[in-house]
């Protein structure tokens, strides 16, 4: 079953801001059961990690409930769920551009995302390059 895009914010985004306060409609995608709620237009890469949270929440709005609580209260449920949907993100983006200089760029945006603010400083960017370059099964 495949996610739903909903370009529009969710009515529960100011109580994401709420623990997540640097949480921006301008660039923030967020996923409940298998809905996307987004801004923009989802690049290929983009979308595979906004779907893994969707699998991570089984495509259901009740597990999506479960999900999202234990995402806002614990940092190493958050930093795990987050740490797999970027290496997902990062290989598809690599499988579809082969050119080094440009998989260098993205790891770097990526690793900068994850290691700041958003996710509350979960990890120091050196580790965060580290561990989002390990290969996964997809």
């Amino acid at each position: 079953m495949l996610a739903k895009i909903i370009y529009k914010k969710p009515w529960f985004f100011p109580i994401l801001q709420w623990f997540f306060p640097a949480a921006n409609w301008d660039y923030t995608v967020v996923v409940f059961g298998r809905r996307i709620y987004t801004k923009h237009k989802l690049d290929l890469a983009l979308y595979a990690h906004e779907y893994t949270h969707c699998e991570q929440q089984k495509l259901s709005w009740v597990w999506g409930l479960v999900w999202c609580i234990r995402y806002i209260f614990s940092p190493k449920f958050r930093f795990d769920q987050e740490l797999e949907a970027y290496q997902i993100q990062f290989q598809v983006f690599s499988t579809r551009n082969h050119d080094r200089n440009a998989q260098n760029q993205y790891l770097h945006r990526l690793a900068k995302d994850l290691s700041g603010p958003l996710y509350k400083n979960l990890i120091d960017y050196e580790s965060a390059r580290k561990l989002i370059r390990e290969i996964k099964k997809l």
